[in-house]
């Protein structure tokens, strides 16, 4: 019998859930009778005209028996609870919504011991109208706290042209992007939450669980002026919150793709790029009462399919894009219970998964088919709450939360197959054959449980409410990289390189020298620990005064299991510590009309496994080398030589006509340390000062100030740095060819590194020979006595960088608006961001450098990437506006429409130390380097401009969505249509950075392609994209 293809099984996939979703939303599940129970308060529940729940209305209940009217804000199932309310007669139900006609009911009794249920059926003003809540509701301004919280909203998600993932929905908030919130160190000083439990990655930080968006009841960004319940954090806390269920039936189906026939494309020929032939998603779900009133469910599945092309680069292929791509498929499934046994207790129980496939993953245009293998990326998660009301003053929150996921890249020869990738001293991407470089598989997890007590009282003429809780938190990341047959083929590029040929992978004046590549692998097994109390109180002295103290305790732990051994298993680092907080509100007229915040706090970065990955004992990191091997080329090249055997022709001295090896590079990557017995947990101090305007019921407007600086950054030190180290200044690049060295430039500039540091031992190395062997030149600056001082002893620890350094400033004007028949946001913001560590690891991640582990153990123990760090770090827009309009203008059509300016990013050129012997250095004062003085700090990345000198081009994208009845088709279905990058704009986001034109082995220079020199564009904002969509509902 044949084997199902790929296609076969992605076509089945789609029909399978297309049946067992059709079924669910056609049958449904069973209504029950709900059972009798006791009652003492009034329960109000809104509708809409199809019987959907509608969240946020201000629901207002009056009555002769009040002594003032009663305001409660509809949940997401559209509810609201009024408590201990005295019994009576004439009570009133009014309420108030953008977009909803203001409804009041008739007069009705309440009595005692009984539980009154109202159902209120809301109207909207207009056929369609749904004005939609983009941040927090712009009709009222939260004199409850000092806190500046985005929030959006279900309707805006499903208005607003969206894009593909969660935190991608970040990018709509002032100030902050998906991998940049707030002057974070990238996503790593990020939490993200579902459903108010952790599920950041243990041990990058970052998200790791992302539903669709269709699951979203809203997305709300925290930082600017927390509370002490929240932490573990120095950018900004992501709360996913995703839908439930009700006594109203819901369900829908979606149907949406993307055609690469329809869409346009800002790729030039020569640029490393992908675009996107075809994306198909097909999405549906159910919502809907079990037991009426008492047990309800949410249901969702996802499955997409993809298809990536890239831009070719590999010999032999003619057209332009490579004939092999890059397909993805995935299903998502997601399920929620909402249980309430009674008035006072709720229960909520979650679960997802996701399982994702991708075919040649990380194709970049150079890799052969057998060079991209394939991506497998099972997850799945779970979250259980229980909610009880104590009283009309207090309620208690217990919560568990868990994830695990397992992400492999798995070779397309097996891990026995070497990979070939072309021999080049600077960045990938270059021609990669015959297998994956790496076999790479990585296994997070997470155990989350918190308890939560949330009162509120009067004590000595004062208000209080108060959040009282605790938090454990329990996280495992293993992540080993090893490489595939122990060594990788590194030919030299010619035009006779055949892939099938090992005799051809060297070049004709390489005189039999083979490159081969060994090392650089990684082994990390990690265990880490978070945990906090905390009291937060809101102190209202005078309707228009308010305090809000709070103090969170935080302990931190992380655990090396080396090897994976748990016998073996040792404390890395630890620490406990405060996080006061203090804000302030200022009501100065009493109208909440205007009014003024200040908040100052501190915040704890949550621990992670990359903080503690170098410690001492670990083992994680071994030394990547560059080896040159000269002999008879091997018959085979699938089959690569072992340690053992290259350490026993290492032994043959070169020349000899014998097959030898020589270590040609060595780039130092295993550097570890003890932890420093002082080590505090890294932090933020935090100052926000803001105000809040609301002239009109239908506009707010807000103006925030934000300070923030890290502290205590972490990373590997070498104490010793100084005296290992010989520093020159002023060092000139040349291509290394004996008659005729080439000048590097950077532009029409000749290249002038500002410093390069040797280390003494190479220095004293080379005097040695120098007097022992003839033609050895003497290092500039010393003679042969200086032999007896030289030095070069590492004292490496793993501490608190105390010259690590991040400043952050930002000022906000936001403007929201909510009209019946349209809303609308708009936010300017001016950012600045200075320092010279781009993370809070001690490692150089972001767009600065590539985020791989060749970048080795940071600038603190690599002198070389020191000169020009301090400057404007990467990842911000000096100046960004956004906009937003959403509405309905009638005849069925709903539609939105977002738009970004921004002026570019910074970013910053640099150069990567080749010490192979391909490169000369002299010195502009006079004397030589020579070429392999270098090379023992061969790959570090020096910057060779004032950080942040350089910018990206300002950037200008509008998207827009339109959503339509169907004519014909009864108001259950929709078609919509969302298009991005209206106007095709083709800017830069990133370019090559590294001044790269080359390098020598052997006499021969070996000139990198155009796409590989500085200044080639990497990556461009996304291309014009249509998405066309079908939905029905009921």
């Amino acid at each position: 019998m044949a084997r199902p293809t790929f296609e076969s099984k992605r076509l089945a996939s789609f029909l399978a859930l297309a049946l067992a979703l059709a079924l669910i939303l056609i049958g449904g599940l069973a209504p029950a009778e709900a059972h009798a129970r006791q009652a003492a308060e009034l329960e109000v529940v809104l509708v809409g005209e199809r019987d959907q729940p509608v969240a946020g209305v201000l629901i207002e209940l009056r009555g002769p028996a009040l002594d003032e009217p009663l305001r409660r804000i509809a949940d997401s199932r559209g509810a609201a609870l009024f408590q201990n309310l005295p019994a009576g007669q004439g009570f009133r139900l009014r309420t108030l919504h953008v977009g909803y006609t203001t409804t009041e009911t008739e007069p009705f009794d309440l009595s005692v011991g009984e539980r009154t249920r109202r159902e209120i059926r809301l109207v909207r003003q207009v056929l369609g109208t749904d004005t939609l809540q983009v941040f927090t509701s712009p009709l009222r301004i939260r004199r409850e706290d000092t806190e500046f919280t985005a929030r959006i909203e279900r309707r805006a998600i499903e208005l607003l042209p969206t894009p593909y993932s969660a935190t991608d929905l970040v990018g709509l908030t002032a100030g902050a992007r998906p991998g940049q919130i707030w002057g974070g160190a990238a996503e790593q000083s990020n939490a993200y939450q579902l459903d108010g439990l952790a599920q950041t990655h243990p041990g990058t930080g970052g998200a790791f669980v992302e539903p669709s968006i269709r699951w979203i009841e809203r997305l709300e960004v925290r930082g600017l002026g927390a509370g002490a319940e929240h932490g573990n954090f120095q950018g900004g806390l992501v709360n996913v919150v995703t839908r439930s269920g009700s006594n109203a039936r819901t369900g829908g189906l979606r149907l949406s793709g993307e055609f690469g026939g329809l869409n346009a494309s800002n790729l030039v020929p020569s640029e490393v790029g992908l675009r996107t032939e075809l994306r198909r998603e097909l999405e549906a779900e159910a919502a809907g009462p079990i037991l009426r009133d008492r047990l309800y469910y949410f249901v969702g599945g996802h499955l997409l399919e993809e298809r990536r092309e890239a831009q070719g680069h590999v010999p032999g292929v003619t057209e332009r894009f490579l004939p092999w791509t890059q397909d993805r498929l995935e299903f998502k499934g997601f399920g929620k219970l909402t249980f309430e046994p009674s008035f006072r207790d709720r229960f909520e129980l979650s679960g997802g998964f996701v399982n994702r496939r991708i075919e040649h993953a990380g194709l970049m245009g150079y890799q052969a088919p057998e060079a991209a293998g394939r991506l497998e990326n099972p997850t799945g998660y779970y979250n259980l709450s229980w909610d009880r009301t104590l009283g009309p003053d207090h309620r208690l929150e217990a919560s568990l939360a868990g994830f695990h996921a397992r992400n492999e890249r798995i070779p397309p020869a097996g891990r026995e197959v070497p990979g070939a990738r072309l021999y080049t001293t600077s960045y990938p991407p270059v021609f990669e054959f015959q297998n994956e470089e790496y076999h790479r598989v990585q296994r997070p997890g997470s155990l989350t449980a918190s308890l939560r007590w949330d009162g509120s009282g009067e004590w000595w003429g004062a208000e209080h409410d108060w959040k009282v809780g605790v938090e454990l938190s329990r996280g495992r990341w293993d992540d080993q990289m090893t490489r595939n047959g122990g060594m990788t083929w590194r030919p030299l590029r010619g035009s006779r390189t055949d892939p099938e040929n090992p005799a051809t992978w060297t070049s004709a004046g390489g005189g039999g020298l083979m490159v081969t590549e060994w090392g650089g692998e990684v082994d990390l097994h990690s265990r880490v620990a978070n945990d906090a109390v905390y009291v937060q109180n809101q102190i209202t002295l005078s309707p228009r005064f308010s305090l809000s103290p709070g103090l969170r305790f935080g302990r931190w732990t992380g655990d090396i299991l080396p090897g994976g051994d748990e016998g073996a298993r040792f404390r890395a680092l630890g620490d406990t510590g405060f996080d006061p907080r203090l804000g302030v509100t200022l009501d100065p007229t009493g109208s909440n009309r205007l009014v003024f915040k200040g908040h100052w706090g501190r915040y704890h970065q949550g621990m992670m496994g990359q903080f503690f990955d170098r410690v001492a004992g670990g083992g994680v990191f071994t030394n990547r080398e560059i080896w040159y091997y000269r002999g008879d080329p091997p018959a085979d090249g699938r089959v690569p030589f072992t340690r053992e055997e290259r350490d026993a022709l290492a032994t043959v001295p070169t020349g000899s006509g014998q097959p030898s090896f020589e270590l040609s590079q060595l780039f130092r990557m295993n550097e570890e340390g003890p932890a420093d017995p002082s080590y505090r947990q890294p932090h933020v101090d935090q100052w926000i000062a803001g105000i809040e305007a609301q002239p009109t019921d239908r506009i707010r407007a807000e103006l925030v100030y934000v300070n923030r600086a890290n502290h205590r950054m972490v990373g590997l030190v070498d104490r010793n740095l100084l005296d290992n180290y010989t520093r020159y200044e002023d060092v000139r690049v040349f291509i290394n060819l004996p008659d005729n060295p080439i000048g590097v430039n950077l532009g029409d500039d000749p290249l002038v590194l500002p410093e390069l540091w040797i280390p003494n031992d190479i220095i004293r190395e080379r005097l040695v020979m120098a007097a022992t062997q003839g033609g050895v030149p003497i290092p500039p600056g010393f003679e042969f006595a200086d032999t007896l001082w030289l030095s070069y002893e590492q004292d490496l620890h793993l501490q608190n960088l105390d010259e690590a350094r991040r400043d952050f400033h930002q000022i906000q004007l936001s403007v929201h608006a909510g009209y019946p028949r349209w809303g609308a946001s708009a936010s300017l913001v001016w950012t600045q961001l200075r320092g010279n560590l781009n993370s809070v690891t001690g490692y150089e991640a972001g767009t600065d450098f590539e985020d791989f582990e060749e970048m080795g153990a940071g600038p603190f123990v690599r002198p070389n990437e020191q000169p020009n760090f301090f400057g404007d770090l990467p990842g911000v827009s000096p100046l960004e506006l956004k906009l937003s309009l959403h509405g309905e203008p009638g005849w069925g059509l709903r539609a939105g429409a977002f738009l970004n300016a921004a002026r570019g990013d910074r970013f910053t050129p640099f150069f990567n130390i080749d010490g192979s012997g391909g490169m000369l250095y002299t010195l502009e004062a006079g004397g030589s380097l020579g070429p392999v003085l270098p090379h023992g700090v061969s790959g570090q990345r020096l910057m060779v401009r004032p950080r942040g000198s350089y910018r990206y081009a300002d950037r200008f994208t509008l998207d827009l969505r339109f959503d339509r009845v169907i004519p014909m088709a009864g108001d259950r279905f929709r078609a919509t249509l969302d298009l991005f990058n209206v106007w095709n704009a083709s800017t830069e986001t990133e370019i090559y950075p590294e001044v790269n034109v080359g390098t020598a082995v052997l006499g021969q220079v070996f000139f990198p392609e155009p796409n590989q020199r500085f200044g080639a564009v990497r990556e461009r904002v996304p291309p014009r994209t249509l998405r066309l969509g079908v939905t029905a509902s009921f």
